[in-house]
């Protein structure tokens, strides 16, 4: 949904930025979804940006100007 981001969608962004792995995008993907429902949510997301200084490197500005969508 627009409130959520999939693995799938994760996957494409990160894999467009280039540098992540498979691996890699797995497990920012499970660290950040906390409740394990498969997305992840505007809080989950939020929480995460905040917490993990290596998604906010590994997702740069792409964010804010549109490259992962919510």
């Amino acid at each position: 949904t627009a409130e959520s981001v999939s693995i799938a969608a994760l996957t494409n962004y990160l894999t467009r930025r280039g540098g992540a792995s498979r691996d890699q995008i797995d497990a920012i993907f499970r660290a950040l979804d906390t409740d394990a429902n498969g997305e992840i949510s505007r809080t989950e997301f939020r929480l995460g940006y905040v917490r993990y200084r290596a998604m906010r490197l590994a997702l740069g500005s792409g964010f804010a100007t549109g490259g992962l969508q919510m």
